[in-house]
């Protein structure tokens, strides 16, 4: 387990995200699972539900407004529907004490990366006093990196990457693979830090 500091507001945040998401709980575990690898065909699973999405998106070839329409109305329709569906095949008797702390645990984590990137997003803004010459280079460097990836790059194909990564990250580091990033921010003296699952 790890610590945060301030234990009572992220309490209390915490708190108030399990009451908000309680009635997604038993959906919001399997996709945890699936998330996390608990099965080696997971990420596989992931990686080709993610390329089956884009390649549809890119044989459609839409414009923004239309995608944005879309995904209002697929989000519109989840939210309707399921509620109802999970009250479905869910019933509240298969609700148990460890999936409980399985929950619980999830929205744990959840807090503890919000308040991680708002520590992140502190101590890079830190280092422009601190450190300003690596601030200046690290800032530089990033902003044209994605100036270059922006002009180079196909936007669908560039979205593509980005929401897979974020897709697989979850698995990624369950398996421990973020360690030498992790160690190369600590070197440059920004905070970072990652909780990794155990097995």
């Amino acid at each position: 387990m790890y610590s945060i500091n301030n234990t009572t507001k992220t309490g209390k945040l915490e708190g108030k995200l399990m009451a908000t998401m309680k009635p997604y709980r038993e959906l919001i575990l399997l996709l945890n699972r699936v998330l996390l690898w608990d099965k080696p065909w997971y990420s596989t699973a992931i990686l080709a539900g993610s390329s089956m999405v884009f390649t549809m998106i890119w044989l459609w070839n839409p414009n923004v407004m239309s995608i944005v329409g879309f995904m209002g109305i697929i989000a519109t329709l989840l939210d309707f529907f399921l509620i109802p569906l999970q009250s479905f095949l869910f019933k509240r008797q298969m609700w148990t004490e460890e999936k409980q702390k399985e929950y619980q645990s999830i929205c744990t984590n959840v807090i503890f990366y919000k308040v991680n990137a708002e520590q992140f997003m502190t101590s890079y803004y830190k280092m422009r006093v601190t450190k300003p010459k690596m601030y200046f280079t690290i800032t530089i460097l990033v902003l044209s990196i994605l100036t270059w990836l922006g002009g180079t790059v196909d936007n669908i194909f560039l979205t593509y990457m980005v929401i897979t990564f974020f897709l697989m990250m979850p698995g990624i580091q369950r398996q421990g693979w973020f360690a030498p990033i992790v160690k190369l921010f600590s070197t440059c003296g920004i905070g970072m830090r990652f909780k990794v699952e155990e097995d």
